[in-house]
């Protein structure tokens, strides 16, 4: 059998519409997104954090509070905009990273001006590279090292994996250690799909032994 359907784009920029087909126990959706809005540069930015942080401590406690210090890093480093954390959450049709992150802009760029993407879609870099690895954090310095980036989101934007199943540090609540509950991350070297999802786990990170964040202009 086959459904077919139509969705229309909304009309506000930087906005989506989300359609829900549900079929005997089979639920499944879609999501369509505006993207710029004309409005001025067109130019977006990105950076990755300078420090490092632990999931489900004060340092930040599920995906508002990873939004929230983006925020916080991108304002003590005189940035201006509006923020938020590229990583996914456990309710996927919602708080996966390409349902969450908008894309009110024609070109992305890190904070010192080398362009990391013209097109506004981040989620083809597993066939179509990055221009430029993310490796410039909020001050304008490279920061390249082993720690990685949280993200536990895939090559394409959606979730690795629920909080259901025990695999996104129990929706970013906790720091239980190393090994359990593990999540993705990504590489900031990577211009490729490992940019956001290098093919391994790391653990929630305890004290001290955290990992990045990357942080968006919205």
């Amino acid at each position: 059998d086959s459904i077919v359907f139509k969705m229309d784009a909304p009309a506000t920029a930087n906005s989506s519409n989300k359609m829900t087909i549900t079929a005997g126990s089979m639920t499944s959706y879609w999501r369509v997104w505006t993207g710029w809005d004309g409005v001025g540069s067109g130019i977006k930015r990105v950076f990755v954090t300078s420090a490092i942080y632990s999931a489900g401590t004060a340092d930040f406690v599920g995906v508002a509070g990873a939004d929230t210090r983006c925020q916080t890093v991108a304002t003590a480093a005189a940035l201006g905009g509006t923020w938020k954390a590229i990583i996914s959450g456990a309710t996927i049709e919602n708080n996966a990273a390409v349902n969450r992150v908008g894309y009110n802009w024609s070109e992305l760029q890190m904070v010192t001006g080398t362009t990391v993407l013209y097109a506004p879609n981040l989620w083809k870099a597993a066939t179509i590279s990055l221009l430029s690895p993310i490796i410039v954090n909020q001050n304008g310095t490279n920061s390249i090292d082993a720690f990685g980036v949280y993200s536990n989101t895939k090559a394409d934007g959606n979730a690795y994996s629920t909080a259901t199943d025990g695999s996104n540090c129990l929706d970013w609540t906790t720091n239980s250690g190393v090994v359990s509950p593990p999540v993705t991350v990504g590489v900031q070297s990577a211009s490729n799909g490992a940019w956001i999802n290098n093919g391994g786990l790391a653990g929630c990170g305890t004290s001290g032994s955290g990992k990045h964040l990357y942080c968006i202009e919205q």
